[in-house]
């Protein structure tokens, strides 16, 4: 199969001056080189590359009027953020809904922690890899706010708040629910020195104090779980078995669902939409994610890491188990 960047390296040799490559099309999936491009380019023009974005309304603006795009957005909101707002989603085959995904972004009300902050790692063969990735995130419970109830006109407008029946206003509460907050991640794809590797996790422990750590089980995880002990956390690797992990990737979705999720890095986002199903033989899902510029979503493996930990029964008394204290009996 032909793809646009063989296409591209192809003609570009053909080209006579001052002539000019134009790739006009629909964004799709958060991958590949049309991605790529948009994301480091975007709002950047130069002399060799200018990226223009242009949404379905600017485009035809007679046709997509509001009502036919409210209508749109009712039966499919992927298919109006694809479409007509022209961003990059979610494919057929994404184990993610976009809704759940971009509803993780949203910005939260302040909130305090809930335990421990915990470390997570994508080793991926650790030094050498394309991407090496880590992630801290905590357990928050957001602030219990009271709010009034507005009254709405027949057009919408907010008239002002509603009063009982002795004029006081009516207050309602929102939803306080504890959600899982992705509090620091970042990919190095410079592939660093083992010192260099082990200096950055210090920084990070340094600045988030984190007290346990969880990842896949790679070729130098023992030398990690090692360095990462002399910082006084706890380190656990999982081996790469197939069930446990699907069961991961599930509990993750159903996290996102229930937006119980925050995740304000856009990256991350987009690493949970890069990741994929297929249905076996056997009648099981496998997760996978295609390996591309920007790894093979790195950032989303820490937190099926976190997941496996949590369907493993490794952590105790966090507000999605409710386990309560683990106790160890005395072995005499």
């Amino acid at each position: 199969m032909v793809t646009l960047e063989d296409c591209r390296t192809a003609v570009r040799g053909r080209l006579l001056p001052g002539a000019q490559l134009f790739y006009p099309g629909s964004p799709w999936a958060p991958e590949g080189f049309v991605y790529q491009t948009f994301t480091d380019r975007h709002g950047s023009p130069g002399a060799d590359l200018a990226v223009l974005h242009a949404d379905a309304r600017s485009l035809w603006p007679d046709w997509w009027t509001p009502e036919r795009c409210a209508e749109v957005k009712k039966a499919s909101p992927r298919t109006f953020a694809m479409d007509i707002e022209a961003r990059f989603g979610a494919t057929d085959s994404s184990a993610y809904d976009l809704a759940d995904v971009e509803a993780a972004g949203q910005p939260r009300i302040g909130a305090s922690y809930i335990g421990e902050r915990i470390l997570l790692v994508d080793p991926s063969k650790l030094l050498g890899s394309d991407a090496w990735a880590a992630m801290v995130v905590s357990w928050r419970r957001p602030a219990e706010q009271f709010i009034p109830r507005m009254v709405v006109g027949p057009g919408g407008e907010q008239l002002g708040p509603a009063r009982d029946e002795w004029q006081r206003p009516i207050i309602d509460k929102i939803d306080a629910r504890p959600y899982l907050s992705v509090d620091h991640a970042v990919a190095w794809r410079d592939r660093p020195q083992w010192d260099e590797l082990v200096s950055r996790i210090r920084a990070i422990h340094d600045a988030f104090g984190f007290a346990r750590g969880f990842g896949d089980y790679g070729g130098d995880t023992r030398a990690l779980e090692s360095a990462i002990l002399k910082m006084g956390a706890q380190f656990t690797a999982f081996p790469m078995n197939s069930a446990p992990r699907r069961a991961a990737y599930e509990w993750l979705g159903r996290l996102l669902a229930d937006r119980a999720i925050h995740i304000p890095q856009a990256d991350v986002r987009a690493d949970l939409l890069r990741v994929q199903t297929r249905l076996q033989p056997g009648g099981e899902l496998k997760f996978f994610a295609r390996r591309n510029a920007n790894g093979h979503a790195d950032l989303a493996s820490c937190l099926v890491a976190y997941g496996m930990a949590e369907v493993s029964g490794e952590l105790w008394s966090t507000p999605h188990t409710l386990a309560g204290p683990r106790h160890i009996a005395d072995p005499r």
